[in-house]
């Protein structure tokens, strides 16, 4: 699966100067510009959400698919449902590594 989700358009985008830290203090550093800080609406940023845990379960459903064709096609017979599930579970970690990585 290549379909990669992408990020939605901002609705706005906010101009000003930071006055406070995150807590909500006041600064003593002099006012920081904020330029072009993209805005998304709550809408959008579940819309998002969404669609990126939709694009990794399809792509968890499609290894798991080919593991299963794998698994169908054994002519050996002596693999076991334990292993089926290792096999799973490994293919599964694959996908997260390799999603940590990009």
């Amino acid at each position: 699966m290549t379909n990669k989700t992408t990020m939605p358009e901002p609705f706005t985008f906010f101009h000003g100067y930071r006055t406070q830290d995150l807590n909500g203090n006041k600064d003593d550093k002099p006012p920081m510009p904020y330029v072009g800080l993209p805005l998304f609406t709550t809408d959008q940023a579940e819309a998002y959400a969404a669609a990126k845990v939709k694009e990794a379960l399809l792509e968890a459903y499609g290894s798991m698919q080919e593991l299963h064709t794998l698994v169908l096609n054994d002519t050996s017979h002596c693999v076991r449902p334990a292993q089926v599930a290792s096999f799973a579970a490994n293919r599964i970690s694959a996908l997260i590594k390799s999603k940590e990585t990009t």
